[in-house]
């Protein structure tokens, strides 16, 4: 019945249902379209958030790589700091021996004066008698 009609239907009449199945097939066409535009929207917020992700858990990484370099860094340093207290040590203790050593040479040598002089004082003494 339909196609008779359309057949029978006058000019303007072809050209009005004409007109109207165009728009709705560019109705359809830009659903579809908008469709399209609001899957990929959706993919792209996907992707952004994956991304996201993904960079955060890098900045953790990176954060915990930080963390762990700087601890190393702060027992180098104190390792070094407690060498060089030791090795400090060391040589005030060796300073300290040396004037040990120093003192004791020299008291050694007083005391050695001390007993030539008091010799010589006895030996003309001594002689004497």
């Amino acid at each position: 019945v339909a196609v008779g009609t359309f057949f029978s239907d006058t000019k303007e009449q072809q050209d009005a249902f004409i007109k109207k199945l165009d728009e709705k097939q560019a109705k359809d066409v830009n659903n579809l379209s908008l469709q399209h535009k609001s899957e990929a929207i959706r993919v792209e917020k996907i992707h952004k958030s994956e991304k996201f992700a993904h960079d955060r858990k890098e900045m953790k990484e990176n954060h915990e790589q930080y963390k762990k370099i700087k601890k190393e860094a702060h027992e180098a340093q104190f390792a070094a700091f407690e060498n060089y207290q030791k090795n400090e040590l060391a040589e005030q203790l060796k300073m300290i021996e040396g004037k040990k050593q120093d003192q004791l040479a020299k008291l050694t040598a007083e005391i050695k004066d001390k007993d030539e002089l008091a010799k010589k004082k006895k030996v003309p003494t001594a002689t004497l008698r």
